[in-house]
């Protein structure tokens, strides 16, 4: 069982390689990051600066994997389906508010004056 469990994380973890490989997103991120950083900073604090990101880029990973873990458990598929509808509810109504913001502009945003 411990051997088919390893095995199972293995295939996870080489998936998770081959989906960040195959990302354009990814390299766009690095390659900013890397322009930043010989912009910015001598060698000694560019190995800084890229060990925090890298660190922090794991640690967040980690954070996710342990968090949807837990999160296995409690989603079950009527409560995905029900999160599902909320979102789509909620999101049809920023849609309809662009739209009228889009058509009506000004007028429109007169009638929900912001607090500051």
């Amino acid at each position: 069982d411990f051997v088919k469990q390893a095995n199972s994380y293995t295939k996870l973890f080489w998936q998770g390689v081959l989906l960040n490989i195959l990302n354009p997103f990814v390299y766009l991120f690095w390659l900013g990051i890397s322009s930043f950083i010989s912009a910015n900073f001598s060698l000694i604090g560019g190995l800084v600066f890229l060990s925090g990101i890298i660190l922090t880029v794991l640690s967040t990973d980690l954070l996710k994997s342990y968090i949807a873990n837990l999160l296995s458990n409690i989603l079950t598929d009527k409560v995905i389906v029900m999160i599902d509808r909320i979102a789509g509810i909620v999101l049809m109504f920023f849609g309809v508010y662009l739209l009228m913001y889009a058509f009506f502009g000004e007028v429109f945003t007169k009638m929900f004056p912001s607090s500051h």
